[in-house]
């Protein structure tokens, strides 16, 4: 009995892990870098982010309005024939990874009033009129996912403080 429960802890443990690392297996659209600032006494704040994206079938998908094209075909005799065509749909998932060190241990960073820009535009002003606030792990942290029919979309992440994490490290 104890064998079971234990290989069922190792089953459960092996499993949560793979899931929060399953960002790492999805092929990433766009790298926006890393920002790192040093703090005086030796500690670094410091936050990756990146972009992923797969393709999504709109027939299966109904959140929202099915965008349609129109495409016209003419035969040869002249007749046309006209086909309604769904636009492609793409999910963007928009995750950030702590890269901070304290005492030279890799952290969780906090970082409070983040705002997300999609083309320009604040997505979350009206829940989160001054932002709101994250704990970044040390795993890919997805902090927004969206639909689009667009796959370059230009996203811009902004925050007002951002402050390593002492008491969590790796």
């Amino acid at each position: 009995m104890k064998r079971l429960i234990l290989f069922f802890i190792t089953l459960f443990l092996v499993v949560g892990l793979h899931a929060q690392n399953s960002a790492y297996s999805e092929t990433i659209h766009e790298d926006y870098g890393t920002f790192k600032m040093e703090t005086d006494e030796g500690n670094i704040i410091s936050v990756a982010a990146f972009t992923t994206i797969e393709m999504v079938d709109p027939a299966s998908h109904k959140d929202g309005e099915e965008l349609n094209v129109t495409l016209k075909l003419k035969k040869s005799g002249g007749n046309s024939v006209t086909k309604e065509l769904p636009l492609p749909e793409y999910h963007i998932d928009i995750y950030l990874v702590s890269k901070s060190v304290f005492e030279g241990e890799g952290t969780s960073t906090w970082l409070d009033g983040v705002k997300i820009f999609i083309d320009g535009v604040d997505i979350r002003k009206d829940q989160f009129p001054d932002g709101f606030l994250v704990s970044v792990k040390t795993v890919p942290t997805q902090i927004h996912g969206f639909h689009t029919t667009n796959k370059d979309v230009n996203i811009e992440i902004i925050w007002e403080t951002a402050l390593y994490e002492p008491r969590i490290r790796k």
